[in-house]
């Protein structure tokens, strides 16, 4: 301006850290022409001033309005020249002749280069269109650079992007995997306190450490004696069940044990009982590690009696791993006295189901192993990889475990011992029911088969009890099934929050609004993803990609911000 040709025409008066109560007064003792403010601007809230403290005070754009209207007269161009001031100077210019807004963020350097050629302007005698035309050319001449917003823009993609890259592969490499099985796990929890039942169709028969003491049974090898489990099993026979599972295994006898002896002939006994298929009993052998005793089935399998076995093997096999899947199918190795095609769980649901409703058959398609019909629902096998899975042994046909049952009815073993023919009290929960007979002592000297599962720990009789509901609710009461998307589309949702999260910082703009709002924000959508993915995960079964959705959200927002917020502290 010193240097322009009407310079003596203009007189310039500074007013700096203006305050509220300062820019009112400054009006009235100057009664300028032009009110040029130079700070900063925070979008529709409205400008940033000083209190009285020397902190910062949004002045409304309401106010600034009605405090122009009293000035209509004497001022005749007000330039705001701060971050996101269109607001403002639309809502002035009902009341002053020419406003100059800014409509995007702005550094203090392009401030300073639009100030510069707008007074050039002004004091070359051009108007006051002419001198914001000029002003605007200033910075274009200065900075040939890419609109604020543009700019952002571009940030938001490039971060997005590459943390989406990250969480895609990150995950298929198996590094979020403790905490997206971690997450599995207490939706599990979740999903069982808030829709679990009390299942009514399965019985437990169970024997614990007491009996086993006082039949003398003690130590590893303890085990329900020949003649109390024939016993047992022909107490429920007279109750008349669906069908009796035994998860206990009963080796065959060689031929030095088979002599004439009276636990001899209690066993011969007790093989006829399971092998005649009008007492509806399933047994059980152990495929992995067959060959010896305790794992091969109680009767040499043959065509005829093949439907009243099954195998027992449980996924993961160490008791220190948790599980989740249930192994329904394997292949049969003629090799093994244990050739059982079916699993224990699965044969005693197919027993039950088709005894409920004959129609119900399995069919499995022809030369696809992936898929197994079980009257009109359709049980998908699952393969490697598989949602938090980055890889794991596929062998045999496997699907997820839905623990959606909180507890089923056990009945000790020494009580139906000591009813004998007298237990009658029994038909209630016996009589077309499935009744699983197993240990369920806590003592891992008197029980090796405890598990930990996503719910707690508990007996290998109790997670048998699970798996059959899991084959038996989706067919009978439409219970779901746990899921998972294909890896591309579990992709495709991991990169959209990523996106997700860029796209909330760049169009809330985390300059002009406070960042306790944004990180609010933030955290809601997170919460809803939370939310959104459990309830998906509860009612229809779907096991979501979490963990990197939520954390892709907000690593990617957060990022974004911090990356934002420095390149504008840098730039002022």
């Amino acid at each position: 301006m010193k240097r322009s040709r009407l310079r003596e025409e203009f007189e310039i008066v500074t007013q700096l850290a203006l305050r509220t109560g300062d820019i009112q007064r400054a009006l009235l003792d100057e009664q300028p022409a032009i009110v040029h403010f130079a700070g900063q601007g925070a979008g529709a809230n409205g400008l940033i001033v000083e209190d009285k403290d020397g902190k910062a005070k949004l002045v409304s754009t309401q106010a600034l309005a009605r405090l122009f209207k009293f000035f209509k007269d004497e001022v005749e161009c007000v330039v705001l020249n701060a971050c996101y001031s269109e607001e403002q100077a639309e809502a002035i210019r009902e009341h002053i002749g020419y406003v100059v807004g800014v409509d995007d963020e702005i550094t203090n350097r392009q401030a300073i280069q639009f100030a510069t050629g707008f007074y050039d302007a002004l004091g070359a005698g051009r108007s006051y269109e002419d001198a914001s035309e000029m002003g605007r050319i200033a910075v274009e001449l200065a900075e040939p650079l890419l609109s604020e917003k543009k700019r952002r823009l571009r940030l938001a993609v490039i971060v997005s992007t590459v943390l989406s890259t990250f969480m895609v592969a990150g995950r298929s490499w198996g590094l979020l995997s403790v905490f997206e099985f971690a997450a599995y796990d207490f939706y599990m929890q979740l999903s069982l306190r808030a829709f679990g039942t009390r299942e009514q169709r399965i019985v437990i028969v169970g024997i614990n450490d007491e009996d086993l003491s006082s039949w003398g049974q003690t130590g590893i090898d303890a085990n329900i004696p020949d003649e109390k489990l024939l016993t047992v099993l022909k107490t429920l026979g007279n109750s008349q069940p669906a069908v009796v599972g035994i998860d206990i295994f009963r080796e065959l006898k060689s031929q030095e044990d088979s002599q004439s002896s009276d636990s001899s002939e209690i066993f011969q006994d007790l093989v006829k009982h399971l092998e005649n298929p009008t007492n509806k009993v399933i047994s059980t052998c152990h495929m992995v590690g067959s060959g010896t005793a305790k794992s091969d089935p109680p009767f040499k399998i043959n065509s005829e009696n093949a439907d009243l076995v099954g195998f027992s093997d449980v996924i993961p096999k160490s008791s220190e791993l948790i599980a989740r899947r249930q192994l329904i199918k394997m292949s049969k190795d003629p090799s093994l006295n244990c050739n059982i095609g079916n699993s224990l769980n699965y044969r005693i649901a197919l027993t039950y189901l088709q005894q409920q409703e004959p129609s119900i058959k399995e069919k499995i398609p022809e030369n696809d192993y992936t898929r197994i019909n079980v009257g009109s629902v359709t049980f998908d096998r699952i393969l490697s990889p598989m949602a938090g899975y980055s890889e794991f042994d596929d062998d045999g046909f496997q699907i997820l475990i839905n623990y959606h049952i909180q507890d089923f009815e056990i009945i000790e073993a020494s009580k139906i011992l000591a009813a004998g023919n007298n237990a009658n009290s029994l038909d209630e929960l016996v009589k077309d029911n499935i009744v699983l007979v197993g240990y369920t002592g806590e003592s891992d000297i008197s029980n090796t088969d405890i598990h930990n599962t996503p719910v707690g720990k508990m007996a290998g009789v109790k997670l048998q009890a699970h798996m059959v509901q899991n084959i038996i609710g989706p067919v009978l009461d439409k219970q779901p099934m746990i899921r998972a998307l294909e890896p591309i589309m579990d992709g495709i949702l991991i990169i959209f929050w990523c996106f997700g999260g860029g796209s909330l910082i760049w169009i809330t703009n985390s300059r002009t609004k406070s960042y306790k709002n944004i990180f609010i924000q933030v955290l809601t959508i997170d919460m809803c993803i939370f939310l959104g993915y459990w309830l998906a995960f509860s009612l229809a079964g779907w096991w979501l990609p979490l963990v990197p959705s939520m954390l892709g959200f907000l690593s990617t927002a957060g990022i974004i911000m911090a990356i934002d917020t420095y390149q504008f502290q840098k730039e002022n």
